[in-house]
């Protein structure tokens, strides 16, 4: 278990495995305390296989493992930086694929197609945001 995404990105760089990357996922980001700063000093563009998008609030609701698995916010919809982490990843260089994870007893509830259709929209929106001047 590798705690921080700049612990694994030194890890990385030790073993010197081409075929070794992270899917960078912001909610362990912002959840193990790593800063869009520290983020940004530590990982290079080649080290990342993909980013999973999401958000969530300030305080961990429950247990960590609860938090994780039940209060997984849309993008936008928390109180995190999703646009400044995405401005961050793209400055590193990543241009690879995006995704959405969340996790939360509420988007479950949701019919599959809204469901699908708040995931996109919302994370679409942070990027419209990032691109604007």
């Amino acid at each position: 278990m590798v705690g921080t995404v700049p612990a694994a990105a030194a890890l990385m760089r030790k073993v010197e495995m081409p075929g070794c990357g992270l899917v960078v996922d912001y909610w362990h980001v912002f959840r193990a305390g790593t800063t869009l700063d520290e983020l940004s000093g530590s990982l290079e563009a080649h080290q990342i296989f993909g980013v999973e998008l999401n958000d969530a609030d300030t305080k961990i609701r429950g247990t960590l493992f609860e938090d994780t698995r039940d209060n997984r916010r849309l993008c936008g919809q928390g109180d995190q930086d999703v646009v400044g982490f995405i401005q961050t990843m793209k400055f590193i260089g990543f241009d690879g694929p995006w995704g959405v994870e969340i996790l939360s007893d509420e988007h479950r509830a949701l019919p599959v197609q809204d469901a699908l259709r708040a995931a996109h929209d919302t994370a679409l929106a942070c990027f419209r945001t990032e691109s604007q001047p």
